[in-house]
């Protein structure tokens, strides 16, 4: 069975401070990982921690994993499965707002490195809502003593060296990210691309059918798509059937010089 050991950074350092208000801690686990749990072991009982997390971002490191199981800190996990881009920011804001509605008078972190979270954070504060973003819990805490007690912010240890298993997960993970924004731009590119070429073949369409004018969009999308002349046909008399699509193959034959028969 594994076993955490001795020289774990999550041993426990007890630091007695009356924080009066429940700290709710949202967590953006796709941008922190691992790395956004150092100081769990400074967290009170009161606290509440929401784990955003996506289907691609959830494999936590064993240590923290241990951590949470042995932690009396009550945990709500928010699976995010469905959305495109930034799905889990959308999401984690709208809970948010829903939590401040049914308890505004508790405080509220965002534990992230993501700053679009600072023009959320700075709407609320105007709205004299306690709701404040930190790249880790260590952090989130000394800030949150730094107002009440500072005399004891000396007694919370400094950020420890990451073990190599949570060092490995954390280099994992950028790359991982780093080959998700690489095959997104890609991704992009050529969208814009066939996007122009169809708005190309729309104008050709327009100029010599004109009474198909009202089509041109999916005739010039057909026409991208398929390379051949016979696939351009087929899926035209598909898309109109035979009588009509004959016509639109006739008309649009000037741009099909130089592409292949089958």
């Amino acid at each position: 069975m594994l076993q955490e050991p001795e020289s774990s950074q999550y041993h426990r350092k007890e630091i007695t401070i009356e924080r009066g208000t429940l700290m709710k801690y949202l967590i953006d686990f796709e941008n922190v990982a691992s790395n956004g749990f150092e100081g769990l072991e400074l967290l009170d009982d009161g606290s509440e921690l929401l784990i955003f997390y996506s289907e691609q971002h959830s494999t936590i490191s064993i240590t923290v994993h241990q951590e949470l199981e042995r932690s009396r800190i009550r945990k709500t996990y928010m699976p995010i499965k469905t959305g495109g881009k930034n799905a889990l920011d959308f999401q984690l804001v709208s809970w948010l707002g829903y939590e401040i509605a049914k308890n505004g008078g508790e405080q509220f972190v965002i534990v992230s490195k993501d700053t679009g979270f600072d023009a959320v954070v700075d709407f609320w504060q105007k709205r004299n809502v306690s709701v404040s973003r930190h790249p880790d819990l260590r952090k989130a805490v000394k800030k949150t003593i730094l107002k009440r007690a500072p005399e004891v912010v000396a007694e919370i240890p400094e950020e420890p060296v990451l073990p190599e298993e949570t060092r490995e997960e954390n280099k994992s993970g950028k790359a991982k990210k780093s080959k998700l924004k690489k095959k997104e731009k890609r991704g992009d590119k050529k969208k814009s691309a066939a996007a122009k070429e169809n708005r190309v073949f729309q104008g050709d369409v327009k100029s010599l059918i004109p009474e198909f004018s009202g089509e041109a969009s999916r005739i010039a999308e057909t026409l991208r798509v398929h390379k051949t002349k016979q696939a351009v046909n087929n899926a035209l008399v598909k898309i109109y059937g035979t009588e009509t699509a004959g016509k639109i193959y006739k008309g649009i034959k000037p741009l099909l010089k130089g592409r292949k028969g089958e």
